[in-house]
Order: structure tokens, then sequence, then C-alpha cells
């Protein structure tokens, strides 16, 4: 999205809101997506930050008044792929989160019956 605006046509010398709009939001959507799939701690807010950057895309057409049809199309099309993909990734972590804790209750609870302790860590040399 970020490199569109010019392999499609846009002038930056005329529209030149275009081609920064589209710079940042495909700069932001790549590192929020990039975070999000690196971060240890996986919480839907990054998640959430793209699917509104999807939102963004699938308005900027009209926001800016695209002359281009060809840039209106690419934003709809990349804006919906995002979009649906950002909200498709917000419900794999929520229902992921949910069922990480159901089976870390279910593992304490059974280890509680047997008796046994909890697992320790193995500590990794380097």
């Amino acid at each position: 999205m970020a490199a569109s605006p010019w392999p499609l046509g846009v002038d930056p010398a005329r529209e030149p809101h275009i081609v920064l709009s589209c710079l940042l939001t495909g700069t932001l959507i790549a590192a929020f997506a990039i975070w999000a799939t690196h971060t240890k701690l996986n919480t839907p807010w990054q998640e959430w930050v793209v699917v509104y950057l999807g939102i963004w895309l699938l308005i900027a057409p009209n926001t800016w008044n695209y002359t281009s049809i060809i840039m209106t199309w690419n934003n709809v099309l990349v804006g919906l792929a995002v979009l649906i993909f950002g909200v498709w990734r917000v419900g794999e972590l929520s229902e992921g989160r949910l069922q990480w804790r159901r089976s870390d209750e279910h593992d304490d609870r059974r280890r509680a019956a047997a008796g046994t302790p909890k697992p320790r860590k193995k500590r990794v040399r380097r």
C-alpha cells in the first residue's frame, strides 16, 4: 500500500495528499502487523489499530476526492482485505486467550487433584 501511488500513476506534485495518505497508512499497517505478530504478549489492541487503518483505506477515496479510479479500487480492495484479516486476527486472539486460560486452569486442577506440583521452567544456557 505504501508504494502503490507510483506504479498506479498518481502524480505526487498534483495530489500529494493521496501519496502521503497511502504512504503513511501502508507503513502503519505494516508496522503494527509486524509488531502484533512478533510481540510476546498477544493483546488485540495492535490488531484493532490495523482494523481501523483498513476502515480508513475504505473511506480515504471519498475523504480526499481521488481522481484516479484505479487508486480508488486499490484502496477499497486493500482496505477490505486489511479489515477482514484484522477482524479475523482479533477473533483468533480473543478465542485463543480464552482457551489458553481454560487449559491452564484445567491443568492446575488436575495437578492439584493428583498432588503434583507445577513443573518448573527449564533454564536455557547460552
